[in-house]
């Protein structure tokens, strides 16, 4: 009887490595996670601001924009339309009000050439139609 607490704190003393060896490398597994995320995020975004036309620091600021009041009134607001109605100047407000004419145009003729797709002449959508 006399030896079950030295038992006890000598399982417990040899317990304790064990658990601090464990723990190291799931904290090391934490940290590319973390690091992967990162990188995944930066690369979406720039790829994200060459859709939009705009430069990596562009696109930062608006997700910084979009962080604060302007993304809580309007959580949709594409980032021309963010930026835009955030410019520091005139000359940037008009720089995405440029952007944002050329993004509509390209994108209603998109819009445009399926609708010409879709009113052809034998096309399955014309002949469902008319019958």
């Amino acid at each position: 009887m006399k030896h079950r607490p030295v038992l006890i704190v000598l399982l417990v003393a040899l317990h304790l490595p064990v658990s601090a060896q464990q723990a190291t490398p799931q904290a090391a597994n934490i940290q590319p996670a973390r690091t992967s995320q990162s990188q995944f995020t930066h690369s979406q975004d720039a790829r994200l601001a060459k859709e939009w036309g705009l430069r990596d620091d562009e696109f930062s600021r608006y997700r910084e924009l979009m962080e604060g009041p302007i993304g809580i009134y309007s959580p949709n607001l594409d980032p021309l339309s963010a930026l835009g109605i955030e410019a520091r100047s005139d000359e940037e407000r008009r720089r995405y009000a440029e952007l944002q004419v050329q993004i509509e145009a390209r994108r209603v003729e998109k819009l445009l050439a399926y609708q010409r797709a879709y009113d052809e002449p034998g096309s399955a959508c014309t002949l469902a139609c008319s019958a």
